[in-house]
Parts: C-alpha cells; sequence; structure tokens
C-alpha cells in the first residue's frame, strides 16, 4: 500500500472519529496542532513483510510513539519485543540535539 493512501485512510478516520482504527485520531484529540496530511513520508520502502514489521517495531521504540509513552500507535509493532535497542535509540536523539 503507498503512503499517501495509507494517509488518506487515517485523515478519513479523524474526520469520522473513528478511534478503533487509527490511533492518530485519539492524537488529533489531544494535540491542539494541524495534522499536515501533505507532509506524510515513507521513511523506508520494504517488500520483506517481515522485515518491514521488525523496521516498523524498531521505529516505534525509536520515537517513542507506542502506547505505553502516550504514542500514537496502538501497539508497539511485532516481532520485537525486547527493549535492547533503547540505550541506543536514547543515545541517537540525544546526540542529534
Amino acid at each position: 500500500m503507498k503512503v499517501c493512501t495509507r494517509g488518506e485512510q487515517h485523515h478519513k478516520n479523524v474526520i469520522k472519529d473513528k478511534v478503533d482504527d487509527s490511533g492518530i485520531v485519539i492524537h488529533s484529540r489531544k494535540c491542539s496542532e494541524e495534522i499536515h496530511w501533505e507532509n506524510i513520508k515513507t521513511l523506508k520502502v520494504e517488500n520483506n513483510r517481515f522485515d518491514r514489521k521488525v523496521r516498523e517495531a524498531l521505529e516505534i521504540q525509536y520515537q517513542e510513539s507506542g502506547p505505553g509513552k502516550d504514542g500514537m500507535n496502538l501497539d508497539d509493532g511485532q516481532y520485537v519485543k525486547t527493549k535492547f535497542w533503547l540505550p541506543y535509540f536514547k543515545f541517537l536523539r540525544v546526540s542529534q540535539i
């Protein structure tokens, strides 16, 4: 699925207030900033489903966007349940400041 298609789905969920279908609906309720739908971008194209799901879970950890951090993702992703990478991700975030 193209990122623009997925973005349109999320946008429709926000308009229809479909909380169960999209974490961004909950985020849009809490956040007063406007969502810039035209600025959605692909972080990495990955054709292998397993690799894509692992990458997604690692991005959720890196961005701290899972439910345990009050992020907009409804889950922490699949396949990566370890917290092994968290100290490294923290280092990366601090070094980018």
